[in-house]
């Protein structure tokens, strides 16, 4: 039963899967406003000198604790203690710069993403404008595709963007996405 399910995943689940991705050696053109938008990124590809550092999150000073405040009479618990223990860490700083990501969004737009969000198919000429390999393009997608719909919305776009960039510059893709490269928004879908 269990290489039946495996034979049919095979078969017909991942030529599917695969049939999203670009093939190596297609070339798509885009139309010139995504051309426009991205010419920060081709520039780059171009460019021999390294990209500037992204600013790394740094805590801030600690600052002198005042006592809690006493607990109200009558009562054994502290006002607004969390009975489930210390609070979460400190947010990690996104390492999608705001100018980045306002550059991402107009390509989103240019999209014309349906319901917010942006198909494979979609996408994927925007990708192959990095002339990366196939495999690459494929775990930048399995990175971007946070909530694992298929698609992607504006944030997950400014990942596969964010992704792309970094590998065109020499950097090699993470096993699995950092803390600080997925969007606020969908850190809570990150394995704890």
């Amino acid at each position: 039963k269990a290489i039946a399910a495996m034979e049919h995943v095979l078969a017909h689940e991942i030529p599917k899967l695969m049939a999203q991705f670009p093939q190596e050696g297609t070339v798509s053109h885009s139309n010139s406003a995504v051309g426009s938008a991205l010419t920060h990124v081709e520039a780059h590809v171009r460019s021999t000198t390294p990209p500037p550092q992204q600013i790394a999150y740094a805590p801030p000073p600690p600052q002198q604790q005042q006592p809690p405040p006493p607990p109200p009479q009558g009562s054994s618990e502290q006002v607004g203690s969390n009975p489930y223990g210390a609070a979460p860490p400190p947010a990690v700083a996104w390492s999608v710069s705001p100018e980045d990501k306002a550059r991402y969004d107009e390509v989103f737009g240019t999209l014309a993403p349906a319901g917010g969000k942006a198909s494979g198919q979609t996408v994927r000429p925007i990708l192959e404008r990095s002339q990366l390999p196939v495999d690459v393009l494929r775990q930048v997608w399995n990175l971007s595709d946070i909530d694992r719909d298929g698609a992607l919305d504006a944030d997950e776009f400014a990942v596969a963007m964010h992704l792309t960039r970094e590998c065109t510059a020499g950097r090699s893709l993470p096993a699995t996405l950092p803390a600080d490269v997925c969007p606020p928004s969908k850190r809570h879908l990150l394995p704890s």
